[in-house]
């Protein structure tokens, strides 16, 4: 529901704009527990419904999710942040997507 809000308001406040959907990506699969104590589970089905909201509103997504999907605990600094070589990876597949949309 709440992103159909914002999707929503983007199209009203800016009816020329395109937007994408980047879904969450997943949390370090090392088993330590940070400040967020969420789960690859539960961010999958977060990011399912997240898909299946932007497919109805005919919004192209970027998997964000099932690029990190199978990285191990050596592509982050802690529970939730990537190191700076996967924020580089991260970062071209963000920069490839929005370039098509220039």
């Amino acid at each position: 529901r709440n992103l159909q809000i914002i999707i929503n308001m983007i199209s009203k406040l800016f009816p020329r704009a395109k937007i994408v959907l980047a879904t969450t990506t997943t949390m370090n699969p090392s088993g330590q527990v940070g400040v967020n104590p969420r789960t690859n589970g539960e961010i999958f089905r977060y990011n399912e419904i997240a898909k299946a909201v932007a497919s109805k509103n005919n919004i192209p997504v970027n998997d964000l999710f099932a690029i990190t999907k199978e990285w191990d605990s050596s592509y982050y600094k802690d529970y939730c942040h990537f190191n700076d070589g996967a924020n580089t990876v991260l970062g071209q597949a963000v920069a490839t997507l929005l370039k098509s949309y220039l």
